[in-house]
């Protein structure tokens, strides 16, 4: 049986909060700058796209207007010079990143250029990211006018290269709320970088509802029908007004906190927003707890980052359960186990006892005693979600994967699988610290792949849904955990080596993490909200 441990033998501490610049590893998209507030607002950098070179040859003519897409300022008019008189081209259609190492570009006729690439991943129109590998192959028609040759045929979209990711598009973030609608979750969407009326733009896409990678799984109290009266202004306060219609003054109490709270977190991101009124078709409405002007620090319950109750992990020391910077629970005191866990109240714990061609999972009160929840020929290290529940992953006689919810008692109920998982060998889960997501490592050792998808329900079952590969089989890679409701960290393969690498839950901008002082390359790793990254 292969070892299951969270962190088994020893932990190490790898990153603490933050990351130094890697001096290994692929060149990846860096992060997103957000705009900057106070005396810098407004002090951009901006990249001038090249100019078109009278006389210029086609493939060049195509190349250079690749590189334009770096600007999609006034509807990408630095792009459009390149464009002849009558041809239609629409941006807004959607964008593919592309790896420009990689970049071909071929005259395959008189009048056709010929562009093909690595492709990573495709922006909808809405600003949701999705991981797709794959070649690029797109085609170019060009003529000849007053001897300047000019793009005359093009597919809609835009094409940007990963290296100008950065500098062309900023990530922002959108807040729905878990199933029980006591926590925001966040939804990524990726922005152009000269977006005009952020605050607007944000409200609306939540009004609107959430896009299909997070749909399944998440709910909002938005009523049916609302929309938003005109813009979202921000006054010289920093109070910003979403006036909606659709009645919003007739709903609950309670639904209307829901509410504040989706508003309030979405538009806290936004430079200069210091509180959020809320209006009735242009009528304040008061919200109970905080009246008509709600500060942004409002509704700090709803954080889908709360750090646990318990500030220390636990893992193994010479066979026998230990923990670091807090008491070790009653229940695991003297246990010779693998994987211990514990709930993020600090009520519950749960560990691995092997035996002879099986592994029993043991689980109960962190004051104990410990009752066996399950035993199987493999268990994978329990996850626990809020709420006490808890995620594994177990192997039937016949070998087949499942993946379970275990409730605080010990009842055992099987997930609904999509059918691209289930001819899978499950590694490993761990479910985020809002509960919304879940995260798989899936593959048969040495080439586990990341996915990501939704905890929802199907045919009245618990279900995995909109499952999506986030790093490919390729990384290898093994052992996750969530360090933020945004952030996944594994270890995979990188250079020549095995690395720890963060991604968000839509896989854009993985990073690398330094691990200097690791003595060893890493296999596993912990992580939760507020605590350092360990990596054992």
């Amino acid at each position: 049986m292969r070892a299951r441990s969270a962190l088994a033998g020893v932990a190490l501490l790898a990153v603490a909060g933050c990351a130094g610049v890697p001096s290994t590893g692929a060149v990846r998209i860096g992060r997103a700058v957000q705009p900057a507030t106070g005396s810098d607002a407004g002090e951009v950098i901006r990249v001038l796209p090249p100019a078109v070179i009278p006389g210029e040859a086609p493939g060049s003519l195509v190349r250079q207007f690749l590189r334009t897409m770096v600007d999609g300022s006034q509807n990408y008019g630095a792009a459009r010079v390149y464009l002849a008189p009558g041809t239609s081209w629409s941006p807004g259609a959607g964008t593919t990143i592309y790896d420009d190492t990689k970049l071909q570009v071929d005259r395959t006729a008189r009048d056709t250029v010929t562009v093909t690439a690595p492709r990573l991943g495709v922006i909808a129109p809405r600003g949701d990211f999705r991981p797709a590998t794959g070649t690029l192959t797109r085609t170019f028609h060009v003529t000849k006018r007053s001897q300047q040759w000019k793009i005359s045929g093009l597919a809609s979209g835009v094409l940007l290269a990963d290296s100008d990711a950065p500098q062309a598009l900023q990530s922002a973030v959108v807040y729905y709320l878990n199933q029980a609608m006591g926590t925001v979750v966040p939804e990524q969407l990726l922005l152009p970088a000269e977006q005009p009326g952020m605050a607007t733009t944000l409200v609306r896409a939540l009004l609107a509802g959430p896009g299909a990678p997070v749909a399944a799984g998440v709910r909002t109290a938005v009523p049916h029908g609302a929309s938003l009266v005109g813009n979202v202004p921000i006054d010289s306060h920093g109070v910003a007004e979403v006036s909606l219609s659709g009645a919003v003054r007739q709903l609950p109490p309670n639904q209307l906190r829901q509410l504040s709270a989706q508003l309030v977190w979405t538009l806290r991101q936004v430079p200069g927003v210091s509180a959020v009124r809320l209006l009735d078709d242009g009528t304040p409405l008061p919200v109970p707890g905080y009246g008509v002007t709600q500060p942004v620090q409002a509704w700090a319950g709803f954080d889908p980052n709360a750090p646990p109750a318990r500030q220390g992990p636990l893992f193994v020391r010479d066979g026998r359960a230990a923990a670091m910077r807090a008491p070790l629970p009653h229940a695991l005191d003297g246990r010779s186990v693998l994987a211990p866990a514990v709930s993020a109240d600090g009520s519950v714990v749960a560990a691995l006892r092997p035996g002879h061609g099986s592994v029993t999972l043991l689980g109960g009160p962190a004051a104990g005693p410990l009752h066996d929840w399950l035993t199987a020929p493999r268990i994978s290290a329990l996850s626990f979600a809020p709420g006490r529940v808890g995620y594994a992953v177990a192997a039937t006689r016949s070998g087949r994967e499942r993946v379970l919810r275990i409730s605080p008692n010990g009842t055992v109920t099987p997930l609904h699988l999509p059918p691209s998982l289930r001819d899978d060998e499950v590694q490993a889960v761990a479910v985020s610290p809002d509960g919304s997501r879940i995260a798989t490592v899936a593959g048969p050792p040495g080439a586990g792949e990341l996915l990501v998808g939704m905890l929802g329900v199907l045919h009245d079952r618990p279900a995995v849904r909109g499952l999506r590969v986030v790093l490919p089989a390729t990384r290898d890679v093994a052992g996750v955990a969530w360090a933020r409701a945004t952030e996944i960290v594994v270890t995979a393969a990188g250079s020549g080596r095995r690395v720890l690498v963060e991604t968000p839950p839509d896989g854009y901008q993985p990073r690398t993490l330094p691990t200097s002082g690791l003595p060893n390359q890493p296999r596993q790793v912990a992580a939760s909200p507020g605590q350092p990254v360990l990596a054992g």
